[in-house]
């Protein structure tokens, strides 16, 4: 997670950095006595950097892109003086989130567990988690186990004999059960972003995964919900339970798949595409021409909507009763029209009647909430370009 360092730095100016899979997304701000003001702001999408470049490698285009949103957010008011460095949130395509629950029986359950044995259970534990992640995700992946890099392991919620306690030691009992978060990438993927950064000169002060960046909210809301994250080419699901995370999943349906409809549907490149479905998103077209989009974005919405209930299925997971949404795609009027009007029920007979999400057709409709800059940082001047769900992922590494 995001942490301010304690060391006195020469300046209080600092990057944000989003990199997603559709556009990096970077904010110049300055931090003083508590306060975040932001100096600068950049967003640069892939299919710009293809448009002018050629043909570039997909890591190429995405290293340019991070050099041209520090460069031209370190062109505005104020920011002359070089950055102490930047905080990293990375899509998860390349950063992925996981929980785990781990189980440690003790042997000795009557004597209360020492500050030592608390350690050796925590080694044990994150060992053992470090282990099963790595070889499930090489399964999936392809990647060998020693080729992952484990960025965080944490311990999110404990409980001794079904009791939940905020650390062990002093405690006697049995069985103790953890729930752990685990964020990893593949060791050359945060190599190349790394070696992007050194080539700046700047430091990398810390790097996020997006779950760790929401815990800013679940301390001050206590939410039960689920966060959907619609992204470029993923869209990811956080559910939290009493403002603890209980579930990470995702699937590869995003906002440019959307862009692609547009593209192929009115004969456009997939730049001018884009901008489209942003002015869509914006209301800011003729009634006519709005129409059309409508009717393309409707149709392959099914398809988004359908992957996410099909996630929801696999994780046995019910409808909360909120869902909160972030991610430029979320713009689109459609997808908080189709979380609270849609079908929940089925999806072409993948759900059996009497299933957790079947169990919807009794009339629960789920309450959808955007999650704006505002929402995070009320009393920040945030201009009103980037009060928009596209730029939450880029402001909760500010917190």
């Amino acid at each position: 997670m995001s942490a301010f360092p304690f060391k006195k730095n020469k300046t209080n100016i600092f990057l944000a950095v989003d990199i997603g899979s559709e556009a990096v997304k970077t904010l110049l701000f300055n931090k003083e006595e508590g306060k975040i003001s932001i100096l600068g702001s950049s967003i640069w999408y892939y299919d710009q950097i293809r448009e002018f470049g050629g043909q570039n490698f997909e890591e190429d285009v995405i290293k340019k892109a991070i050099l041209k949103t520090i460069e031209e957010s370190q062109k505005r008011k104020g920011s002359d003086k070089k950055p102490a460095g930047a905080f990293l949130g990375i899509n998860a395509n390349i950063l992925e989130g996981k929980i785990s629950a781990e189980v440690y029986k003790r042997k000795k359950e009557k004597e209360k567990i020492t500050e030592e044995e608390e350690r050796e259970i925590y080694q044990a534990v994150l060992k053992s988690v470090r282990q099963k992640i790595a070889k499930l995700y090489s399964e999936t992946s392809g990647i060998l186990p020693e080729d992952i890099d484990f960025l965080s392991l944490k311990i999110i919620e404990t409980k001794i004999d079904g009791y939940s306690i905020p650390k062990i030691s002093g405690f006697p009992g049995k069985e103790i059960e953890f729930k752990i978060l685990a964020v990893f990438s593949p060791k050359y993927y945060l190599e190349s972003i790394k070696a992007v950064f050194k080539e700046a000169g700047i430091e990398i002060l810390g790097i996020s995964h997006l779950s760790e960046t929401l815990s800013f909210i679940f301390k001050t809301e206590n939410p039960d919900g689920i966060f959907l994250d619609v992204g470029g080419q993923v869209t990811q699901i956080i559910q939290v339970k009493r403002g603890i995370l209980e579930k990470i999943s995702k699937f590869d349906v995003g906002g440019e798949d959307f862009s692609q409809a547009l593209s192929q549907v009115f004969g456009i490149s997939k730049e001018q595409s884009r901008l489209l479905k942003e002015r869509y998103s914006e209301n800011d077209l003729p009634k006519n021409m709005g129409e059309g989009i409508r009717e393309v974005i409707l149709k392959y919405l099914q398809r988004w909507f359908g992957n996410l209930k099909i996630s929801l299925f696999e994780e046995k997971t019910f409808i909360p009763k909120k869902i909160f949404l972030l991610g430029g795609a979320s713009q689109l009027p459609e997808i908080g029209e189709i979380l609270k009007e849609g079908d929940w029920s089925s999806v072409s007979g993948v759900f059996p009647k009497g299933s957790l999400i079947s169990a919807l057709s009794l009339g629960a409709v789920p309450e959808v909430k955007s999650i704006l800059p505002k929402d995070i940082s009320p009393n920040m001047d945030i201009p009103e370009k980037l009060n928009n769900s596209q730029f939450t992922s880029v402001f909760l590494l500010l917190i």
